[in-house]
């Protein structure tokens, strides 16, 4: 097999992991998803700390969000990005699908040490220096592929992660602040992302059988 050959076999393989955020899609569900995460933070705020039915609607209303984003970005898919890019998907590599399962886990286990630490239950763990670090690093793996621009975008996300260190009102106010403005951030990065696919790319003609 010949280098060109070669070549042309890792273009295919890469397909599907630059087709996945094309559209910018994948980066405004994240920063959808840390919006309804806020969500879930404020709610119980509003009223008496002593009910437990504020509680029990934000995550109520976390999951029909997350709903409504899983099946509209799947719509959206479906009608604007296929039509003009089409649909690409082959089935993962064992290593590929270990390496994105751990990647979720230390996601998870981060949001979870974040929340205790939000409760007052870990006093020495500041929120703002697990949020930060793992909002940009998520952002640099779902915003493949990294074009110039998104560098910029980066470079703020950091820039972010330090501020909030240094941003007053104690662990709830820096979780609460540090999500919105990191979800802010992606949905930003997904709609210029968005209106460059749009602007670059066109529906494929209709052909008469």
């Amino acid at each position: 097999m010949d280098q060109k050959q070669e070549k042309q076999i890792q273009e295919y393989l890469c397909r599907p992991a630059r087709y996945a955020n094309v559209d910018g899609v994948t980066e405004m569900t994240a920063g959808l998803t840390w919006f309804g995460f806020a969500m879930v933070a404020w709610v119980p705020s509003l009223v008496s700390k002593r009910s437990v039915w504020p509680v029990v609607v934000s995550w109520v209303l976390l999951y029909v969000w997350f709903a409504v984003l899983h099946f509209g970005s799947k719509a959206f898919k479906k009608r604007v990005t296929y039509p003009r890019t089409g649909f690409v998907s082959y089935p993962p590599a064992q290593r590929r699908r270990t390496r994105t399962v751990a990647f979720f886990v230390a996601m998870a286990v981060s949001a979870a040490l974040g929340f205790l630490a939000v409760r007052k239950h870990l006093q020495l763990l500041q929120p703002a220096l697990l949020i930060g670090p793992c909002m940009t690093l998520s952002y640099y793996w779902l915003a493949r592929p990294i074009l110039p621009w998104k560098w910029a975008i980066l470079a703020l996300m950091a820039a972010g992660a330090v501020g909030l260190v240094f941003l007053p009102g104690g662990s709830r106010t820096q979780a609460s602040v540090g999500l919105v403005f990191y979800g802010a951030m992606y949905v930003v990065a997904g709609l210029i992302t968005l209106a460059l696919y749009l602007r670059h790319s066109q529906p494929a003609e209709q052909v008469a059988e």
